[in-house]
């Protein structure tokens, strides 16, 4: 893109674009961005610098880094929009999306705004895109919250400008307030689900050298993690599937975000051990007031004893006590989540095509295979459907 830079007035005031499309760049912003995120309405740590940078050392292969900043007359930023464009896109279309995507699940991905100043710093930002059409084909943004600020605005803008565009369900995402007091969360789960943990708790409390503890030290967390990685893959392979630590980059990934965080105070990695081993593992980010449940790591040798349950319990105790406000288990709607969490938040997946041709196949193209894909799932057998949704997922189509 064009990296001349572009000025446009709000309310008498002056805000500037600039362009980051270096790695050096991106890496001096460090302060600067979580400082800023600090500033947010709404922020989340998958947000955060340490998260996307350690995204682009590890994915950026596909991508280009089309970072976008907007600048006080200070020089002060207040919104970041972090974007790259796909080096693999379909029908080579010039294709942006936010930093963060691919497989490490990255939840409420987002524009990066100051409170206060959300409104123009989008102005900015929308004006780039409108100034220079023949540099983008479509923005391809998802995990986007249904709630976000930055959705709205973006749908209001593609419909002045006559953009087509859609804003489709991508991931659920349950999550449970939390009290000030253990007992207090309890009484607000069902009663089955009550009575079943305090049976697994004091069953649990029978059980001789078996304790709860949590990751304290940095050198500690590379042993856990692969322990993690071990424990998931392991219960996994019993119901005949991978789970998701089969792959060498991503568990790398996770491993340099687990150490990074763990140096932010971020990084909540709980877990039960015997005398003779660890057997359940919960991974999670604690950011702000909020507690992100990533994933765990159960063995199934101690399924009977449902470890997962206890586990839950004693970090959602431990979480609570440390003045955090909310449980996000993030995305996926497996059926342990429902127990603890009542409440539910959409991700959305927005689409916005320039106005050309090439954008126009892609979207007429998107439009046919959504409609052979509800045809399909209607009359097609089951091993039918399992190939298509493969194909399905390459085009973009699917959330997970």
């Amino acid at each position: 893109m064009n990296k001349e830079k572009l000025v446009i007035s709000m309310d008498k005031q002056m805000i500037y674009l600039k362009i980051v499309d270096t790695t050096q760049e991106f890496r001096e912003l460090k302060y600067k961005w979580n400082s800023l995120l600090e500033q947010c309405s709404n922020p989340n740590v998958f947000l955060s610098w340490e998260w996307l940078f350690t995204w682009w050392e590890f994915y950026s292969a596909s991508y280009q880094l089309c970072i976008l900043l907007a600048l006080d007359q200070e020089e002060a930023i207040l919104g970041i929009a972090p974007l790259c464009f796909s080096r693999t896109s379909k029908l080579k279309l010039k294709t942006l999306r936010f930093l963060g995507t691919e497989e490490v699940c990255s939840d409420h991905l987002d524009f990066i705004l100051k409170e206060g100043r959300e409104k123009e710093t989008l102005t900015l930002f929308f004006k780039y895109f409108e100034d220079n059409p023949k540099e983008w084909d479509l923005l391809d943004l998802t995990d986007f919250r249904e709630d976000s600020f930055s959705l709205s605005s973006i749908q209001a803008w593609a419909e002045k400008n006559r953009f087509s565009f859609s804003v489709d369900l991508w991931t659920l995402c349950p999550y449970a307030l939390l009290p000030d007091t253990w007992e207090g969360f309890l009484s607000g789960l069902s009663s089955n689900a009550r009575k079943d943990i305090r049976r697994q708790i004091r069953l649990f409390g029978e059980l001789k050298d078996v304790k709860y503890s949590f990751v304290k030290a940095r050198d500690d967390v590379l042993p856990k993690m692969e322990r993690l990685f071990y424990l998931h893959t392991k219960r996994w392979s019993t119901l005949g599937q991978e789970g998701v630590f089969h792959r060498e980059r991503f568990n790398r990934f996770h491993v340099k975000i687990a150490e990074l965080l763990f140096n932010k105070g971020w990084l909540f990695l709980s877990y039960l051990a015997s005398s003779e081993s660890i057997f359940a593992i919960c991974y999670t980010y604690r950011y702000s007031d909020k507690l992100y449940g990533y994933q765990f790591g159960l063995d199934p040798d101690w399924k009977a004893f449902s470890p997962g349950t206890v586990l839950m319990a004693r970090t959602t105790e431990s979480a609570i006590s440390q003045g955090i406000k909310e449980f996000d288990f993030l995305r996926g709607e497996a059926p342990y989540k429902h127990k603890w969490a009542e409440n539910e938040r959409k991700n959305v997946r927005v689409l916005v095509w320039n106005r050309n041709f090439k954008s126009a196949i892609h979207r007429n193209f998107l439009s046919c295979l959504a409609r052979s894909k509800k045809l399909v799932k209607r009359y097609a057998p089951d091993f039918v459907i399992k190939v298509l949704k493969f194909l399905w997922q390459k085009a973009g189509l699917a959330g997970e």
